[in-house]
């Protein structure tokens, strides 16, 4: 990778500001819970039941989505910040993030059959427990619409914008960019063998933030690049599944 250039301007976040969009985005998925339960209750109350029941993580992650970009509406009050203080606005030209998308969604795709060939049991994302069981095109072009597109821009903007403009302010980029991305891999923890998650299921999380990072770092802190790429990423695994390519 070419030498990261240092971003123009600072950015105007502390760490503890991801934290506040952080706990705002908890503290809306937590409320979604509830209201997931009283609107559409699973069928089985174990955690397995929850979690292959489409409406009910539907909800979830809806509310999850819109937490964060309320508690992003609130950091951008609390510090004044402006657009490009969150790396965007995202132009045409940064739809380049797209290849970038599909390059590692073909990473993906051989680190996999590399880990199969070895006979290890790979863990799943619980998104793909609940997809196996989204039926009907309104429910397909939501979970594309949402992993594909909402998701990846409140991650980018979060993670990317807020938790790596912050570190930026103390640490060089490739310290700033590890860092925020031990802390990416880390929230999407789900439990299971330690060893086996996080080589199988982490590891490429973390490769992935790495390439976010460097994007955004290159690009003087903005985020269109990374957002195509991660855009790009999830929308093909999300295809796949639909289509019966992939699974668990």
């Amino acid at each position: 990778m070419q030498q990261i250039p240092a971003r123009s301007t600072e950015s105007p976040f502390r760490v503890y500001d991801f934290l506040i969009v952080f706990a705002t985005m908890l503290g809306a998925s937590f409320f979604g819970v509830i209201v997931a339960f009283i609107m559409a209750p699973p069928e089985s109350l174990d955690v397995v039941g929850i979690l292959s029941d489409p409406t009910f993580l539907g909800i979830s992650l809806a509310s999850q989505w819109i937490g964060s970009i309320a508690g992003l509406f609130v950091l951008k009050a609390i510090r004044r910040a402006s657009l490009e203080d969150f790396g965007l606005p995202i132009t045409g030209a940064d739809a380049r993030g797209i290849f970038w998308g599909l390059g590692a969604v073909g990473g993906l795709i051989v680190f996999g059959l590399i880990v199969e060939a070895t006979g290890v049991d790979a863990p799943s994302q619980d998104l793909v427990t609940s997809f196996e069981n989204i039926q009907g095109p309104l429910w397909t072009a939501a979970a594309v619409l949402g992993v594909g597109v909402v998701g990846p821009l409140t991650e980018e903007l979060l993670y990317r914008g807020v938790l790596q403009g912050s570190l930026s302010r103390r640490f060089a980029p490739m310290p700033t960019i590890v860092i925020t991305s031990l802390i990416f891999a880390a929230v999407h923890f789900q439990g299971g063998n330690l060893a086996t998650v996080l080589f199988v299921l982490l590891g490429p999380i973390f490769l992935l933030s790495l390439v976010l990072g460097w994007l955004v770092e290159a690009d003087n802190g903005r985020i269109g690049r990374a957002f195509f790429m991660h855009a790009t990423y999830n929308s093909v695994q999300v295809i796949l599944l639909f289509s019966g390519v992939a699974g668990t």
